[in-house]
């Protein structure tokens, strides 16, 4: 191993390890924020009994966000976003949702052009978050609640989608 491989792992490591702090920290700041009864009736409003298909993300995230949901007496379908789950599934999986949300920061690129191709296709909103952390899903869902309801058309070829994500296009 070379001497940039090393120094590579070695960072690889420390980001990882930063992001699971972070999503601990996040956990325990909305715990115990003053704001939480407001921030999760907000959340509630916005998710009842709505399907939410969740494309990537960390296993311990998508547990928490899974927890997140069921309280607010939804559901959250969830496929790996091409890690380990054949991308083949998510069709079906999208024809269940009612908004497909998935983190830039954790999944394949080949699985973030087909989700969004999928969702057009059958004419399902979807939004690119910024990381796979708790709080980019919250923002997601709050930015989403907030957003002008848009009937469910594909966009036409050449029109610019207002959810695009800055990495993937």
């Amino acid at each position: 191993m070379t001497q940039t491989e090393t120094a590579l792992s070695h960072s690889r490591g420390v980001a990882a390890g930063m992001a699971d702090e972070l999503a601990t920290l996040e956990i325990r700041l909305a715990a115990s924020s003053g704001n939480v009864a407001n921030l999760q009736e907000q959340l509630h409003t916005f998710l009842r009994r709505r399907t939410i298909l969740y494309c990537g993300g960390r296993r311990g995230n998508v547990e928490a966000i899974r927890q997140m949901i069921e309280s607010a007496a939804s559901k959250l379908l969830h496929h790996d976003g091409g890690m380990e789950e054949r991308k083949g599934f998510l069709p079906g999986l999208l024809q269940g949702g009612d908004i497909v949300l998935f983190p830039v920061d954790c999944i394949s690129h080949d699985a973030t052009g087909s989700v969004k191709r999928l969702a057009r296709q059958a004419g399902k909103p979807y939004r690119a978050m910024r990381t796979s952390s708790l709080g980019s899903f919250i923002q997601a869902i709050r930015e989403e609640a907030a957003a002008p309801k848009l009937q469910a058309v594909a966009p036409q070829s050449g029109s610019p989608s207002s959810h695009s994500c800055v990495r993937h296009g």
